[in-house]
């Protein structure tokens, strides 16, 4: 099996695949937490600074690898049926884990909001969304979606690996995706590819973006719907 070291050195051997396509003023888009060092060489391979979509994975409870879904944030959640129908998911199941989601997204945007300066109109920009591996494809959707909001003539979901699963999901969406592994494997863990793949605090993801060099001087985040969205 093909394995990256970490998430650095496999957002450094992305480049090429992501340069290759020539994609028309590309805009760097991070999922945190794992994205967010997944696309630092990318965006400094461009010169570009690193902007945020806030989602998050719903997660199985006894398997946090495995996600049931994703929310978005305004606090739409999208639903992976065919996995909860396969674990015999009450619906009580899926609405705890869906409230930890977002809960868990709340906490992520209250830390990384100042981080995040992408422009309300992303008209004439591609935005290559970047996370450091896709297994259902639902996270990457609910990203795909918010995005779509703010009008990008172009999206990609870019990531080192990814099952034939998420690739066909997205497909089916139109969405285009670039990555450099492809796996059948029914028990597609992303972590089963990289060397080291430990847990990225939030306190992590802020020195990342902190020491990254290329700085946004957009200012205008409209993040704050998912609070409201709660009754935050």
């Amino acid at each position: 099996m093909v394995m990256f070291t970490d998430r650095t050195a496999a957002g450094q051997e992305l480049i090429s695949r992501i340069a290759d396509r020539n994609y028309c003023n590309p805009i760097i888009v991070a999922i945190p937490q794992g994205g967010v060092p997944v696309a630092q060489p990318i965006a400094y391979y461009f010169g570009l600074p690193i902007d945020l979509c806030f989602v998050a994975k719903i997660k199985w409870y006894f398997d946090p690898r495995y996600g049931i879904g994703a929310t978005e944030n305004d606090g739409e959640v999208i639903l992976n049926n065919e996995a909860i129908d396969m674990l015999a998911l009450n619906d009580d199941e899926v609405s705890i884990a869906s409230t930890i989601a977002r809960n868990d997204l709340i906490q992520t945007i209250s830390i990384l909001e100042p981080f995040d300066h992408m422009p309300k109109n992303l008209s004439g920009s591609t935005a290559i969304i970047i996370d450091d591996g896709i297994a259902s494809g639902f996270t990457a959707l609910a990203a795909v979606k918010s995005l779509n909001k703010h009008n990008p003539n172009r999206l990609v979901v870019a990531t080192p690996v990814s099952s034939i699963y998420a690739r066909r999901i997205l497909a089916k969406a139109g969405i285009e995706v670039v990555s450099i592994i492809s796996d059948n494997n029914q028990m597609f863990l992303v972590d089963d590819f990289y060397v080291d793949f430990n847990k990225l605090t939030l306190d992590r993801i802020c020195l990342l973006l902190e020491q990254h060099p290329f700085k946004s001087s957009r200012r205008d985040s409209p993040r704050r719907r998912i609070l409201n969205a709660i009754g935050e």
